[in-house]
């Protein structure tokens, strides 16, 4: 029987200087968040960031915290916890890995940066999900909220949350 070959992980050269650049925008909206000012927009990554810095917005991407889950293995930790108060296991698992990761109080970026939560200052979506958008609205209007106990309430969409 042949050995099996060991993979061997090269180190990529940029890493460093990713995670760094990576800290200080997480860094940078946290310092935000607790000083108020500037204010933070939420926006997908379809959304018109451009405008929003513009206009003296910092730019929150609630992909990137998704991302982070996924990355980290935290995922499919809190999946079903949104499963679980009523959101379909069939849409999108960035939606659900993030509500569940809030029902639940956890973010990797609190390991990662000492960050405990991002902040929820105005909401800009643009994004071509519906249940995607109309759950990240809940959640930033606060109609998301934890019940104690794993529970949670949600309540169903409104017509302006569409």
């Amino acid at each position: 029987m042949p050995e099996e070959k060991k993979t061997i992980r090269k180190k990529i050269a940029a890493a460093a200087d990713l995670n760094n650049f990576m800290r200080d925008y997480y860094l940078e909206l946290d310092a935000a968040a607790q000083k108020g000012t500037p204010k933070i927009a939420w926006c997908t990554s379809v959304g018109p960031a451009e405008i929003l810095r513009a206009f003296g917005f910092l730019v929150y991407f609630p992909e990137t915290h998704s991302a982070m889950l996924g990355a980290t293995r935290m995922a499919t930790e809190f999946i079903p916890e949104a499963n679980a108060i009523g959101y379909s296991p069939e849409i999108c698992s960035y939606l659900t890995a993030d509500i569940g990761a809030f029902l639940k109080g956890v973010t990797p970026l609190e390991k990662a940066f000492n960050i405990k939560s991002i902040p929820n200052r105005m909401f800009w979506c643009s994004t071509p999900t519906n249940a995607g958008r109309a759950g990240l609205v809940q959640l930033v209007r606060g109609k998301i909220r934890r019940t104690g106990a794993g529970r949670a309430h949600v309540p169903r969409c409104e017509r302006g949350d569409r």
